[in-house]
């Protein structure tokens, strides 16, 4: 009698543990399905800006508020800053992003700087599927045309940037926890800076079919380098890693990495001149 009620006892526990564990996967897969894509479901529109050397986006609230507030948007949200060069003169001090993401643009130009502000909470309260989750948001992208020499402060750590077609004297790009690019530029000097908060990673630079004369790389490490297709992973300044990858000397003539202990304190310095 006894063997008999912990039998049936263990089938109802049993059954009572798959059924949460099969609410659970439904629920997960359900919010998994529930996409926006901004390139297919928003026309592309143009908003003017002046002529600017500095470009700085950044958002409305801090990253940490963000995630304790929507626990997925790190992987939900996905979106590229774009800059190439001008190919028609229309395209010139013009951003173009999706129309639906302008909404929660705000922007404003002070003298040869143009701030653009992301309001997150804002977009996240309106596609949100729950108070904790938001579903996958692809494409937030924005693009800029130039064709002169400019400096990128990317403060949003969910948008990666891509540079395509440059071909300047000068271009300054800040990062923060995310993945850049550079295809088909020809820069003579380029100053590179990454920075991360405690603990983070996931710094990657990617640099294909481009030309830069001498890179200053400063603060955080990267953690990857992908250069014409070769990959080197964590190349902490110390360790040098990346001067392990042949490509280097095709991209680079001279490489400054400064290694920054703090926003505001300099660390050590290490200079890398490559025999062409």
């Amino acid at each position: 009698m006894r063997t008999t009620i912990k039998i049936v006892i263990g089938i109802i526990i049993t059954i009572f543990l798959s059924t949460i564990i099969f609410i659970g996967y439904l629920s997960l897969a359900y919010e998994d399905k529930i996409k926006y894509d901004f390139a297919t479901e928003s026309k592309t529109i143009s908003i003017d800006i002046h002529d600017c050397k500095h470009i700085i986006i950044g958002n409305d609230i801090d990253h940490k508020t963000i995630w304790q507030t929507y626990h997925n948007f790190h992987n939900a949200f996905s979106g590229t800053i774009n800059i190439s060069s001008v190919k028609d003169v229309k395209d010139k001090n013009k951003l173009f992003l999706p129309e639906e993401l302008s909404f929660f643009i705000d922007k404003k130009m002070a003298d040869d700087t143009l701030r653009i502000t992301l309001r997150v909470m804002d977009l996240f309260e309106k596609y949100k599927i729950s108070d904790k989750y938001i579903p996958k948001l692809y494409n937030a992208n924005l693009s800029f045309y130039t064709d002169s020499a400019i400096s990128l402060d990317n403060r949003l750590n969910i948008m990666n940037v891509n540079l395509k077609d440059i071909n300047t004297t000068f271009f300054d790009l800040t990062i923060r926890d995310v993945y850049a690019s550079i295809e088909n530029c020809s820069i003579r000097q380029m100053t590179f800076r990454t920075y991360a908060p405690e603990g983070a990673n996931g710094r990657l630079l990617s640099i294909n079919n481009s030309k830069i004369d001498t890179l200053i790389s400063v603060g955080s490490w990267i953690d990857e380098w992908n250069i014409n297709g070769m990959k080197n992973n964590n190349s902490y300044y110390y360790r040098m890693g990346f001067l392990e990858l042949s490509e280097m000397k095709n991209i680079f003539k001279t490489i400054k990495y400064v290694r920054e202990r703090s926003l505001s304190q300099p660390g050590d310095t290490i200079k890398v001149i490559f025999s062409q």
